[in-house]
């Protein structure tokens, strides 16, 4: 089932899977910037790790620091480039701090509506 799941999302993010894809495509970008083209390969390396180590309480541990450097990860592309998603914005504090000329309102993540707004009071810094 993850082998499915992981396989999906590696063709939605590539332009392969179509209206659905598409949708899931934007949705992972849109939380965790560039890397949502490496969440798949964490989800399956993940999953397959735990179910092959069940008795060992070692491997919960591991999975939560692959986890945490997955959030490392969104956060350095935020403060890098820009490229972390929705959960580097939270982790590097740029939370509302990005609007843009002609860019996108950063706080309209939460409200549902994914691509943003125009900006309609020109250039202003918040």
């Amino acid at each position: 089932m993850t082998l499915a799941v992981s396989i999906l999302l590696m063709i939605s993010n590539f332009g392969f899977g179509g209206f659905v894809g598409e949708m899931l495509a934007g949705m992972m970008e849109d939380i965790f910037g560039w890397a949502a083209y490496v969440l798949p390969f964490v989800l399956f390396g993940s999953v397959t790790f735990i179910i092959s180590n069940r008795e060992n309480p070692n491997a919960y541990v591991k999975v939560g620091a692959v986890l945490c450097l997955l959030a490392l990860v969104c956060t350095f592309l935020e403060l890098v480039d820009k490229k972390g998603g929705l959960l580097g914005e939270l982790l590097a504090g740029n939370r509302g701090r990005r609007r843009l000329c002609g860019g996108y309102y950063p706080d309209d993540y939460l409200s549902g509506n994914h691509h943003g707004k125009v900006c309609a009071q020109g250039c202003q810094e918040p």
